[in-house]
C-alpha cells in the first residue's frame, strides 16, 4: 500500500489527478472491449430502473454506449448494462 502521510497538499493534488485519469482510462478501455460484442441491428436487453427489463434493437454505437430503440423510445445505454 502507498504511504501518503508524508505528502503535502500539492503532491496529494497531483496524485489525485493521476488516479482520476487512470481510472477514466481503465473505464474507457473496459467499455471499448465490451462494445466489440455489439453491432447496429443486434437485439438486446437491459434494466431500466423502475421500468424494469427492456428489450430493443441497437440503432447506433459509439465508444461508450449504444442507442437502443425500444418501441418508439430511444435509450442511451452503457455496454456494461446490455445483454443479448
Amino acid at each position: 500500500m502507498l504511504d501518503i502521510t508524508g505528502l503535502n497538499v500539492a503532491e496529494l493534488t497531483e496524485l489525485k489527478t493521476a488516479v482520476a485519469s487512470r481510472i477514466k482510462r481503465l473505464n474507457t478501455a473496459e467499455s471499448l472491449n465490451l462494445s466489440l460484442g455489439f453491432e447496429v441491428g443486434d437485439k438486446v436487453n437491459f434494466k431500466a430502473g423502475k421500468k424494469g427489463k427492456l428489450s430493443g434493437v441497437i440503432t447506433k454505437t459509439n465508444a461508450l454506449a449504444a442507442k437502443v430503440l425500444v418501441g418508439k423510445e430511444e435509450h442511451r445505454v452503457s455496454y456494461t448494462r446490455l445483454s443479448k
